[in-house]
C-alpha cells in the first residue's frame, strides 16, 4: 500500500472505531470512555492535518459564494 494511501486509511478506520465503539458507550459512563473519545479525536485530527498539509494547495472560492455560505450558515443558526 502507499504511504498516503495508508495514512488515509488509518485514519477513516479511527473514524468507524470511534463512531462504532467510543460514541455510544458516552451515553453509558462517560468516565470510562472519556480517554479513548479524546485519544480517538488526536488521532483523528492530527491525521487529518498530516494529509491535509500534504495535498496541493486549493484556492479559495469567489467572494460570492463565500457570502452565500455566510448568509445560509446565518439563516441556519436562527
Amino acid at each position: 500500500m502507499e504511504h498516503k494511501t495508508l495514512i488515509l486509511f488509518f485514519y477513516l478506520f479511527t473514524l468507524l472505531a470511534g463512531t462504532l465503539f467510543f460514541i455510544p458507550a458516552v451515553f453509558v459512563n462517560r468516565f470510562t470512555t472519556a480517554p479513548a473519545v479524546w485519544m480517538q479525536a488526536g488521532v483523528g485530527i492530527g491525521l487529518l492535518g498530516y494529509v491535509l498539509l500534504n495535498k496541493p494547495r486549493i484556492s479559495v472560492p469567489p467572494k460570492e459564494f463565500l457570502i452565500l455560505l455566510a448568509i445560509a450558515g446565518l439563516y441556519l443558526l436562527s
